[in-house]
Parts: C-alpha cells; sequence; structure tokens
C-alpha cells in the first residue's frame, strides 16, 4: 500500500498540470457583428477582450478617418494613445503574466510592433494637421519617429522619411526655422518621387497603396516573429491640380521595411525560452514513457515501470501546457507604402487649418 502512494501522488500532480494548462488561456468572448467595420470595430471594443481593445481602436479610428468622420477617430485614437504609453511604460499585471511558461504572448495588453505604434502616432498627427493645429501635429510626428528608436543597426533607427519631411514643413512653414529635416528625410527616402519643399504647403495630399505587411510565426514551436511582406498594385500615381501642375506621386517609406528592421523584443527571449522547456520536457516525457513501457514488461519491475511512466506523461502535459507562441495579433489595415508631398494652394492664407487629401 505505501508504495502506491507516490504513484497516487503522481497522477494528482498530473491532474493539476492538466488542468493549469487548460485554463492558461480564457475563451474569448462571443461578439456580435453586422459586417460594417465600424460597428464590428466599437462591438470589439465594448464586448471583446480587454487585451484586445487598444488594437481595435487603432483599426477603427483609421476606418472613421477613411469615412470622413475625423472628431471620433481623433477620440479614439486620443485614448488608444494614453493607454499605448501607459501599457509601455508601466507593463502591468498582463504583460508579466504572458512570461510566464502557461501563458501566450498574446495574453498580454496589445500595444503593437514598433511600426504599428509609429502609425498610430503618425494618423493622430495627421488629424491635428487638419484641425489646423501645427504643432500639436509635429509633437505626434516626434512621437512616431520615436516609436522606431529601437530598430536593428543604427541605420535603420527613426529613419521614417515621411516624418521627417513632415516635421520639416512645419518648421520651415510654421515656425521659420532652418533645421536638418527635410536633409535626413531626402538621406531616408529610397525613390526618386521626394517632393520639394514649397513656400506655402497648405495641401497635403496623403496616399495610401496596397495592403501592408502581415505577422507571421516561425520555428519548431511558433515561438518566431516574421514578418511578410506587404503587396500593391499600384506604385505611383499622378495628381492633376485645377491651378498647378500634374504632381506625380511615389513612395516615400515602406511599412514592410520599417516592420522588418524593428528590432529585437525582450519577449523574443523570454518566447525563445520557452519553446527550449518546451521541446525539453516533451523530450524527457517521450525518454521516461519508453523507459517505462520497456521495464513494465518486466513483471518484477512493475511499480518502478508505473513510476517513470506517470513522470513522463506529467512531463509531456507540461510540455503540451508551455506557450511559447509568438503574438501574431496585428493592425492589418495599414498599407504598405505611404507618400506623403506638400503642394502650394494660393486660395489659403497663412496660419488656416490645412485640407489634408
Amino acid at each position: 500500500m505505501h508504495g502506491r502512494a507516490p504513484v497516487r501522488s503522481l497522477f494528482i500532480l498530473l491532474l493539476v498540470a492538466l488542468i493549469a494548462g487548460c485554463a492558461a488561456v480564457p475563451p474569448s468572448p462571443k461578439i456580435s457583428l453586422v459586417g460594417d467595420p465600424i460597428q464590428d470595430g466599437y462591438a470589439h471594443i465594448e464586448q471583446g477582450r480587454p487585451e484586445d481593445r487598444l488594437l481595435w481602436q487603432y483599426k477603427t479610428a483609421l476606418e472613421l478617418m477613411r469615412q470622413g468622420k475625423n472628431d471620433e477617430a481623433a477620440r479614439l485614437l486620443d485614448d488608444a494613445l494614453l493607454s499605448q504609453e501607459a501599457a509601455s511604460t508601466d507593463g502591468g499585471r498582463r504583460a508579466r503574466m504572458a512570461t510566464k511558461i502557461w501563458y501566450p504572448e498574446s495574453s498580454k495588453i496589445y500595444i503593437g510592433e514598433p511600426y504599428e505604434r509609429a502609425m498610430a502616432w503618425f494618423y493622430r498627427g495627421v488629424l491635428y494637421w487638419m484641425e489646423g493645429e501645427p504643432d500639436n501635429a509635429r509633437a505626434c510626428f516626434k512621437s512616431a519617429q520615436l516609436m522606431d528608436g529601437g530598430a536593428d543597426g543604427e541605420d535603420f533607427r527613426a529613419d521614417y522619411a515621411v516624418f521627417d519631411y513632415l516635421i520639416g514643413v512645419i518648421n520651415e512653414y510654421y515656425s521659420g526655422s532652418d533645421d536638418s529635416m527635410f536633409r535626413f528625410a531626402r538621406e531616408n527616402v529610397s525613390s526618386e518621387y521626394f517632393p520639394e519643399p514649397v513656400p506655402s504647403p497648405n495641401a497635403l495630399f496623403i496616399v495610401e497603396f496596397g495592403k501592408g505587411p502581415t505577422k507571421y510565426r516561425s520555428g519548431s514551436h511558433g515561438e518566431e516573429l516574421r514578418i511578410r511582406d506587404g503587396h500593391s498594385k499600384v506604385n505611383s500615381v499622378r495628381i492633376t491640380l485645377s491651378t498647378g501642375p500634374v504632381l506625380t506621386l511615389g513612395p516615400m517609406d515602406n511599412l514592410s521595411f520599417q516592420a522588418k528592421t524593428r528590432g529585437g523584443r525582450m519577449m523574443d527571449h523570454v518566447l525563445g525560452r520557452k519553446a527550449v522547456f518546451k521541446q525539453a520536457t516533451s523530450d524527457i516525457g517521450d525518454a521516461a514513457i519508453i523507459s517505462g513501457v520497456i521495464l513494465g514488461s518486466e513483471t518484477e519491475h512493475n511499480q518502478t515501470a508505473l513510476t517513470i511512466a506517470a513522470v513522463g506523461i506529467l512531463s509531456k502535459i507540461i510540455s503540451a501546457a508551455t506557450q511559447p507562441q509568438a503574438d501574431i495579433r496585428q493592425w492589418d489595415s495599414l498599407p504598405p507604402i505611404l507618400v506623403c508631398p506638400s503642394s502650394h494652394h494660393p486660395t489659403r492664407s497663412h496660419g488656416s487649418k490645412n485640407p489634408v487629401l
């Protein structure tokens, strides 16, 4: 009887591990969707997982902008950016929980990869410019550029040509300062379509081409976050102005490139360790179960065989419950290519609201 006690204890541990593994990821709430991107976006914000709220604020705000509902988009982005800053600096319980072996990275509050966070600041800056608040717009563009500060290598840090260009436009037009932002923008842009600064950029054309980069998992246990290039059938556009020349516009920034040069993340190392642990416990489980089966064929070792097999099963359960998968939640409505040339419009006076087209 005493010999069976350790075995019973092992099976209790098996049950506890199984329950812990199953309880790691709570089921997603059911959301009533109607097929409208804005209504469905709000449904996700209000009824969905709290961890995904910021993502849906990003997506819904951009859809609102594309439909011309700018005041509503601004309110959503303001809330999202406050949450982004709080989650980035504090981390919180969810972020700490995501480092545990039982929980996937997607259990933490979504704030996005650097390129996604940068685009949230960019769009808020555009809305400020449309509201006639260039100083706030410039602050947002600077914040957007800072999001790229941790990129791989010195050459890839804070290298969005669009952000530098727009900061330079505001500096020269509104502040009268002659700084180096245009030079930085020209150095970073990989296109012959670089728009020269003009004396009175009262009209700003923002053109988005195609579908943006997408995330996917790689590695033996899905622990590696990878970026797949976005795509666009259009690579340039011509705009005819009634009071001016024809503008030929091409890409200033490629978001796929920015996404791929994001730099390393602390979670990359955490997920790597989880993947190693998952594989090791699986291998130990295989070895223990096989050893138990071999010993079990000898009648005098039945008890030992059962104990070893139980240890193997426990190890396999722990391995199955380990969650090393990279988080691939994504802002999937972003474009892969951004164009932001400015043009003057003689009917607008200095200091008036800027139309963004």
